[in-house]
């Protein structure tokens, strides 16, 4: 989706942004584009600023998050990367648990160049009006490193609040697919990190991963089952503190952060002033995990979970909704 012009990326007219086609792109960003770090993950991670990264830890990044992107996924980029070059940093996040290793044909076929092999996937009506679209609209547009991927707030809403007041009375839960934490699916996450992340991580142990746990409003979590939420986090954590070269971080238990919902567009996802406040904890070593503050940690998130008014939230959102009808009828 880049090509390195000067200092600016700019995106293929062939290629669609959205999955297979980015994930191209991804590979094509790293051959063309000089960079010394991975910003990688999902939607969590589109709104870091690659200037402010940079600022902050001494880098030059290069930042490949996509929306929907997988934690499997993010360690193949990685992967893939260090086997060209060296890396001081990758940051990743831990937005939802990924409980299947993913089929790594295609990332091997276009990593490899073979772009032919791929047609039948590449190229739809999709693609080709998008290609058409961008085209006549755009050109050689080119786009930032800073804006790779990231999203803003769009459509009619005046703010980030007001939107997520209006979704949340049409989607009264997060995707459940997303946080679909059981005991079960906790076994197939621990399969995920055992065959790919754990052996990258321990191959290159002079690049340090930043891994962290994004936050979240509290009413991402209220369906779940708050034991296996703890599981689930005590499985990665563990395993993640095991290697000296990771740096781990928890953000879901920040209560300035989570319980002010005028920091978020919908049930998960947080504005960009958020983004920047994680760059500077993460520099500041804050909210750090480590095996002396893994149990006490556990068992903060686990008592807020337990005891936070949900049915509060929840008024105040439908209150914010009402409001705003008012104010455009």
């Amino acid at each position: 989706m880049v090509y390195k012009l000067e200092h600016t990326m700019r995106q293929p007219k062939l290629f669609n942004v959205r999955g297979k086609y980015q994930q191209q792109s991804q590979y094509i960003a790293i051959q063309y584009n000089d960079f010394d770090s991975l910003i990688l993950g999902s939607s969590m991670s589109t709104n870091f600023l690659c200037t402010e990264f940079d600022s902050i830890f001494g880098a030059n990044s290069l930042k490949l998050a996509q929306a929907g992107g997988s934690l499997p996924t993010a360690m193949k980029l990685a992967a893939y990367t260090m086997g060209r070059k060296p890396l001081k940093y990758v940051l990743v996040d831990l937005s939802a648990p990924h409980f299947q290793p993913e089929n790594y044909k295609f990332d091997d076929d276009v990593s490899k160049g073979k772009y032919l092999e791929r047609l039948d996937e590449l190229i739809s009506l999709d693609s080709i009006c998008y290609a058409c679209n961008f085209f006549l609209n755009h050109q050689n547009t080119p786009i930032s490193r800073d804006d790779y991927g990231a999203w803003t707030l769009g459509g009619k809403y005046a703010s980030p609040l007001i939107r997520f007041a209006s979704k949340a009375q049409t989607q009264r839960r997060p995707n459940e697919n997303t946080y679909n934490i059981t005991p079960q699916n906790t076994a197939r996450a621990r399969n995920v990190f055992a065959k790919v992340v754990f052996p990258l991580i321990k191959r290159y142990p002079d690049t340090t991963f930043l891994f962290f746990f994004p936050p979240h409003t509290f009413l991402t979590f209220q369906d779940l089952e708050f034991v296996d939420i703890i599981e689930y986090k005590r499985m990665v954590m563990k395993g993640l503190n095991a290697y000296p070269n990771v740096r781990l971080f928890d953000f879901q238990n920040a209560r300035e952060i989570t319980d002010n919902l005028e920091n978020f567009r919908d049930y998960s996802h947080y504005m960009n002033p958020i983004s920047s406040w994680i760059l500077h904890q993460i520099a500041a070593d804050n909210y750090w995990v480590c095996p002396e503050n893994r149990e006490e940690i556990l068992e903060s998130f686990l008592h807020s979970l337990q005891t936070y008014d949900y049915q509060a939230d929840r008024k105040f959102l439908e209150d914010v909704n009402r409001q705003w009808q008012k104010s455009i009828d």
